[in-house]
């Protein structure tokens, strides 16, 4: 169960495109969020043809009670960055290493990216499975936005309804 959720906020995630460039990664965080507790908590059709709304929590970082940037159902930690430069990469390295103690699998979400070279230097360390880890283990999804697609929407492929936790 907690896989299926994983994977369907990795889709909504892939999916999800921010309306506009923001000045503050908070912003990115809090339009992520809502969009994620819209799509996760949409009524879906149950047995009978019955809506049945959903009741997944999606918090934002709070302090010390919610470690990640967004939590979806207290397993499904999501790490925001916005215009990844250098100096995000040593403090992200030590983030992603204590996510992945706590929860096994995390998705970083990127904002737009400043130098390519450390994109590519996050992605090679970090999305392939940990060494010695099982694929649910130590897992880590980079999802990057790139800044000339914000305001464009989001993928018409994303699917509210189609899947059930039951």
């Amino acid at each position: 169960m907690i896989n299926d959720i994983y994977d369907k906020v990795l889709k909504i995630v892939e999916n999800w495109c921010p309306s506009k460039s923001y000045s503050h990664e908070r912003r990115f965080q809090n339009e992520l969020r809502d969009y994620l507790s819209e799509r996760l908590n949409s009524p879906n059709q149950g047995f009978g043809g019955l809506q049945k709304k959903r009741n997944i929590p999606v918090e934002t970082e709070k302090g010390r009670e919610i470690k990640a940037d967004i939590l979806v159902d207290e397993t499904v930690p999501i790490e925001v960055k916005r215009n990844l430069k250098r100096r995000h990469y040593r403090g992200l390295d030590s983030e992603l290493s204590d996510y992945l103690k706590e929860f096994n699998q995390v998705i970083l979400v990127i904002c737009g990216v400043e130098r390519e070279q450390i994109l590519e230097k996050i992605k090679s360390k970090w999305e392939s499975t940990r060494p010695g880890l099982s694929p649910t283990q130590g897992k880590v999804d980079v999802v990057v936005k790139r800044k000339e697609n914000f305001g464009k929407g989001n993928d018409k492929e994303d699917d509210k309804s189609g899947w059930s936790l039951l």
